[in-house]
């Protein structure tokens, strides 16, 4: 969290920011309450994480929504979007919360969404694993985004990285 703290701080005034995949709703609200978001709405596919991260935003403008990605937002409503995908490779049904197929088939997904809810000179943040990260770099090519490492976490087993995309 750390890394995308400083990133939306060096970033300047980055005040619409949203999470997908926001489980609980921890970040959203360590990010909003540290002040590096003003604004903030976190997405996640699950009723239940929903309600979770509701309880937990209670008392502040924080929302969480049920939606894939940020398919239920409209096109540039944010400065800035972050997540931190389901990214091990196994089947989803076995875990969706850890559990993204092949790899970096949730990350692109989250990608593709994000990219059309990010405004003009907006960023975008993924936390993905390293194995993934030359695939995301290519499609955020694609994208239009431009950018690139901002951070690596080594955690555990895993070697974790924090990518920067700027949209132009």
């Amino acid at each position: 969290m750390r890394c995308v703290e400083g990133a939306l701080g060096d970033a300047g005034p980055r005040r619409r920011a949203l999470e997908l995949g926001c489980g609980t709703g921890f970040v959203t609200r360590g990010l909003f309450d540290s002040g590096a978001v003003s604004l903030a709405a976190c997405s996640d596919v699950s009723p239940e994480a929903s309600a979770e991260s509701r309880e937990r935003f209670r008392g502040t403008p924080l929302e969480p929504v049920v939606c894939d990605a940020a398919e239920a937002f409209r096109p540039g409503a944010f400065d800035a979007i972050y997540f931190n995908p389901p990214y091990l490779q196994c089947e989803p049904e076995e875990d969706p919360t850890v559990c993204g197929g092949e790899g970096a088939e949730v990350p692109l997904w989250f990608l593709e969404s994000a990219r059309r809810a990010l405004a003009g000179g907006g960023r975008i943040y993924a936390l993905v694993g390293r194995d993934s990260e030359g695939r995301l770099l290519e499609a955020a090519r694609r994208l239009g985004l431009v950018g690139g490492e901002r951070c690596r976490l080594g955690l555990f087993f895993e070697e974790l990285v924090v990518l920067e995309l700027l949209a132009p």
